[in-house]
């Protein structure tokens, strides 16, 4: 396990305690991709849903890193992959960061809808695909069991 995590661990005795920016060890574990330390930390009770500052859980941090089995572990575990921040879900942000996996993931296995709303703006998957000229989140998206036009 990272040391910033077990200096929190041992000095706090708290796994859900934050640092100045709003981070919860599990949210550092998550941000460094330590599968090892996220099932420790959820094994001791860490808030899979606590945000950030800025509103990010850490299934947000796991998105942006491109992470798919981080991901899987913390959806699996129950983080909430339906939570909006100020901006949108994360598999807005899996599409803008062009994490293809993530955003598969969610609309294949989390069947996350194409033509629901993803951002502040009411934007789709499907449309910021288009728009975008992403052919392969488009391909995802216009699957038959996926898309009603």
């Amino acid at each position: 396990m990272c040391n910033i995590i077990e200096k929190y661990l041992v000095d706090k005795k708290d796994v859900n305690v934050k640092n100045d920016k709003g981070n919860t060890p599990l949210h550092l574990a998550v941000e460094e991709g330590n599968l090892e330390a996220v099932k420790h930390l959820i094994e001791k009770g860490a808030d899979l849903n606590v945000p950030d500052k800025h509103g990010w859980t850490p299934l947000y941090y796991a998105v942006y890193s491109g992470n798919i089995n981080v991901v899987r572990f913390l959806i699996d575990q129950g983080a909430d992959y339906n939570i909006t921040d100020n901006e949108g879900t994360p598999v807005y942000y899996a599409f803008q960061y062009g994490h293809v996996r993530i955003v598969k993931y969610f609309v294949e296995e989390k069947s996350i809808d194409p033509m629901a709303p993803i951002n502040e703006y009411g934007s789709t998957l499907f449309g910021e695909a288009i728009v975008g000229g992403d052919l392969d989140t488009i391909k995802i998206s216009n699957e038959p069991k996926r898309c009603h036009l």
